[in-house]
């Protein structure tokens, strides 16, 4: 069952307003390249990298949400596009990769950017940071300054500095101190790519009774870096979420 944007925020707001343990992974283009045994932009393919993407998206819970690009348009910064052929190829390869297919769940992977950085859902998004986000006490993993990550989410409890790109190849020496912190934290960030999806599963595996949410490339957006192709051209909408938070 797919579920689109509107869908995906009242599950996640209802679940993360009634269950101690709930988790949002979001998989991209780039995970599913990776799990097909290709290289990404900004991590090169390894097949221990594979191995962990696909256990990542194996996880089958009610409380484990996947977000997933299947049958969603691709969302650029501005406006939404429709990719059936290459959606149709990922179909083909996740129906022959995972056995409960048919009777898994997808959730929006572009919600919280299309939120971000659509004006008239800005203050939705807000809405959403100052629910569940900011007022919890947090741990963010990622290579965003910590005072600027700091003015979207709130305080930062617990920052981890993972290096951008390739942050999985670096993952045995900023792991431990994830492990260090994450049971004194309500919520884990986590804003570091693949590596995100990998620290996500391992995280869930391990029993870790949180609140995980991966907000996606908005991280980078708030930082002024061009992570994406289209975000040089979003300052404008940026600059205008800020102005709410």
């Amino acid at each position: 069952m797919k579920y689109q944007m509107q869908d995906t925020l009242n599950v996640l707001c209802e679940k993360l307003s009634t269950k101690s343990k709930v988790y949002f992974c979001r998989f991209g283009d780039g995970d599913l390249e990776v799990m097909l045994g290709r290289r990404q932009k900004n991590h090169a393919y390894s097949a221990e990298l594979q191995k962990e993407l696909i256990e990542s998206i194996s996880i089958i819970d009610e409380d484990y949400l996947r977000g997933g690009i299947l049958e969603e348009p691709e969302f650029d910064g501005f406006r939404l596009t429709n990719l059936h052929n290459l959606h149709n190829h990922y179909e083909h390869f996740l129906r022959n990769l995972l056995p409960n297919y048919e009777n898994g769940k997808y959730y929006s992977s572009v919600l919280t950017t299309y939120m971000a950085l659509v004006p008239e859902h800005q203050p939705i998004f807000v809405e959403f940071l100052n629910n569940f986000i900011r007022p919890k006490k947090k741990l963010f993993i990622g290579s965003v300054d910590k005072e600027i990550i700091s003015t979207l989410i709130g305080n930062v409890d617990y920052y981890v500095n993972v290096p951008c790109p390739e942050a999985y190849y670096k993952i045995d020496e900023w792991w431990p101190k994830v492990l260090e912190c994450v049971d004194d934290v309500d919520l884990v960030i986590p804003s570091a790519g693949l590596a995100g999806r990998v620290a996500q599963k391992r995280l869930w595996n391990l029993g870790k009774d949180i609140h995980s949410i991966e907000l996606g490339c908005i991280a980078d957006a708030i930082a002024g870096l061009n992570t994406r192709s289209w975000m040089s051209r979003t300052t404008e909408n940026v600059n205008k979420l800020k102005v709410l938070l």
